[in-house]
Formats: structure tokens, sequence, C-alpha cells
């Protein structure tokens, strides 16, 4: 590891304005934003009481950990020690803080207290960037936010642009998704991304709100174990609820997935089938054989002593289509 911090860096490292409109995003609190701008007019006490020095380690509570970063590094209310700052920055990375993710790349990029390396630099940038994409379509606020008055590397101006550019319309932004998952995603400088399922799955999740095809689309690659087998169990929540609301092609997922697999992967979930079957045949879909097996199949409880518990839940899958 290369000396600490150069002198040429650190006094460029500016020191925060009074009045930061950033502050909200460093301190990790209220109290701590004010005991912020307490300590700018000169006032430690209130801040030193929240992040006392002897509770600096990797094991600190996030936000108390970025603002204690800040002030490590630019020599306020706590000395000035860069190298100590790194360790929690490095902490924050392994404990998948974005924000230390983007500080990590940072610094390797200009060579702050380590070793420069552009290749890993990029690394750490396009995985601190991804993982605020799936909320919003730029992503130079949150760079601006984090860095708080850091020289911005010209590789996040050129991933920002091309980032806009890739999801400047909504089937765009659910081809970046599918394009997330699959690892054909080609980045600002040429390089294939690579696989992100978790980052598509959040994609997926903010897409698919009020929307029923993204939330059909999204419930069968949870059924297929695209996003691994533990994300799978939430497949039928998210196919149900387009089901619910009578988008087609759903209620017939979720009629043949009864019919295969039953309740909770048990087969024969014929009950199940046979309502979902029922309302797709209400919306004037032609299940005939279908419903037919399925009565079969029904034991006789369901299908003598019980048919007004049955009748009763088609009842109410009819209406909530008329709630959606």
């Amino acid at each position: 590891m290369s000396t600490i911090a150069t002198p040429i860096l650190a006094d460029e490292m500016p020191r925060l304005p009074e009045q930061s409109e950033y502050t909200k995003f460093i301190a990790g609190t209220t109290e701590d934003a004010i005991a912020l701008q307490k300590a700018y007019w000169g006032d430690c006490g209130p801040l030193l009481e929240a992040i006392p020095e002897d509770s600096l380690s990797a094991t600190m509570e996030p936000k108390k950990r970025r603002l204690a970063i800040e002030l490590l590094e630019r020599g306020l209310c706590l000395p000035y020690d860069p190298e100590l700052s790194l360790r929690l920055i490095e902490a924050g990375h392994d404990q998948k803080d974005p924000r230390a993710t983007l500080l990590l790349g940072w610094r390797y990029w200009y060579g702050y207290g380590v070793d420069a390396d552009i290749e890993r630099a990029k690394a750490l940038i396009d995985e601190a960037m991804l993982a605020f994409t799936p909320y919003q379509t730029s992503v130079t606020t949150a760079w601006t936010q984090f860095l708080n008055g850091r020289q911005v590397p010209d590789y996040v101006r050129e991933w920002d642009g091309w980032f806009a550019r890739q999801v400047d319309t909504e089937e765009k932004k659910v081809l970046f998704a599918y394009h997330l998952l699959d690892g054909a995603l080609i980045l600002p400088d040429g390089r294939l991304l690579g696989s992100r399922p978790k980052i598509a799955s959040k994609w997926f999740s903010v897409l698919s709100v009020k929307n029923y095809e993204i939330q059909y689309r999204y419930g069968i690659l949870l059924y297929a174990g695209r996003f691994g087998e533990e994300a799978r169990r939430d497949a039928d929540y998210m196919l149900m609820r387009p089901a619910r609301c009578h988008f087609l092609p759903a209620v017939m997922t979720m009629a043949e997935i009864s019919f295969k697999e039953g309740l909770d992967g048990v087969p024969g979930g014929w009950e199940n089938a046979y309502i979902w079957y029922r309302v797709a045949e209400a919306l004037g879909i032609d299940v005939e054989s279908q419903l037919r097996t399925a009565k079969m199949n029904l034991s006789p409880l369901d299908l003598y002593g019980n048919d007004l518990h049955l009748e009763n839940r088609i009842d109410i899958w009819m209406d909530k289509g008329s709630s959606c």
C-alpha cells in the first residue's frame, strides 16, 4: 500500500461548508445533523457525544460510520486520520454499503491512501452505481451527495450518461432489467457486466408496482428460479397479484401451477386449480377440458359437502378484479 493520502490530495480535500446541502446525507439522524452544524461553529461537544472517539471501529452502525469517515478525512472534531477512515470505508464496503463502495472506488481511482488501480476502481464504481439504479434514472445525484465535494472521476460522468440513455423509456427499463439478469449489459467502457440477479430483482420489483404485466413476468422468473431458490418462494405471491386483478396470463398460470404442484408444492391442488379455471371461464377463456379434469379429481367433500365453500371462493376471486 502506498503512503496514506498524498499531500496534494490531502490539501485538496475540502472542508465541509457551514450549510452543506448534503449534511442530511452525511449525518445519520436529525440530532447528528444539528451536532454537525454546531461543529462548524466550533462546538464539537454534541458531535463527540454522538460519535465518541473511542467508538470508532469497523462494527460501527452504518450511519454513524459515514459521519465518522467525513470527520476523520477532513479533521473536523476528530483528528485527521485517512488511514482509520480507509479501514471504516473498507468495513462499509464489506457490509454492502454502496456509499462506502463509492468512496473506496474513488480512492483507488486517485490513489488516495491506496495504490492507484483503475480497473479495481471501475469495478467498485460499477457496484456502487448499480445499487442506486433501480430507484432513479440519474445516479449523479447520489454520487454528488456521497462524495461530498470530492473530485469526480471521468468514468463516473461516462457511466451516468450511458445509464441515462439505457433507461430513457419504460420499454428500455424493462430491457435493462432483463440484461442485468442475463449478464448481457455492456458497460460504458465496453466491458460485459455479467449477471446481477439481486439488482435485477430490485429492478423488476420497482417496475412491477401497479403494472400487472411486469408483476406476471417477475413472478414467472421467480418461479423458474432465476433469482435463486430462496427467492422462488415469492413466486406464488407475485403471480397472485395480477391473477386477482384478472390479468389473464396470470390467471391461467395460477391454475396450471395449482394443477401441477398443488398447494405449497404438494401435487394435486385440484381445488385451487378448479377455482382459477372457473375464473378463467368467467373471463371468456375456453377451459372446458381443464375444468372437467379438475372437477373429477376434487374430493367428495369438496365437490358435494363443501360446494358452497368453493362457490364462495370463486365469487371472492371474481370480486377482487373489480377493486383493482
